[in-house]
């Protein structure tokens, strides 16, 4: 057991094992396997025969404009979380602070569409829409929390 690195961590929840010849990761926190991966890669933990090429960044601003994170989506698909080092540099992990997407355009506008990616967000915004999303998408760690709490009460 080790802290999983695609989320903040404060006790041990990634399993890593062997299996034949594959490494085997899983996070019991409920981190999607490709999400761990991902994070793994960008601080160079994961060696693969083809490497991730990143293909989207998405910024996550405060609500001043102040880039706190990004949001990277990789080919093959995968997504990692990423922060300023303060040296021109990043840090492979989630950011302390999480905020929705577009935060500065959400807070001034009186119809917001919620959607599940920041793909989702950047094609409505297209035809002129304002929309966010929480980094995570329909994986989010308040999403699965929340859903758990809804079928508890049926």
């Amino acid at each position: 057991m080790a802290p999983c690195l695609s989320h903040d961590d404060s006790k041990p929840s990634l399993s890593i094992s062997e299996r034949g010849s594959k490494l085997l990761v899983h996070c019991f926190a409920g981190c999607p396997q490709q999400t761990v991966i991902a994070a793994l890669r960008a601080r160079g933990l994961w060696e693969d025969k083809r490497r991730a090429l990143i293909i989207a960044e998405y910024n996550y601003t405060d609500e001043h404009g102040e880039l706190l994170y990004q949001v990277v989506r990789t080919d093959p698909k995968g997504f990692f979380q990423r922060y300023p080092d303060g040296r021109g540099g990043w840090v492979g992990r989630k950011h302390p602070r999480q905020v929705l997407y577009r935060l500065r355009e959400v807070l001034d506008a009186p119809i917001v569409f919620v959607v599940e990616g920041e793909k989702d967000v950047e094609s409505l915004r297209a035809h002129g829409f304002v929309a966010t999303t929480n980094s995570g998408g329909a994986n989010a760690g308040w999403l699965r929390i929340s859903r758990k709490l809804c079928g508890e009460r049926k």
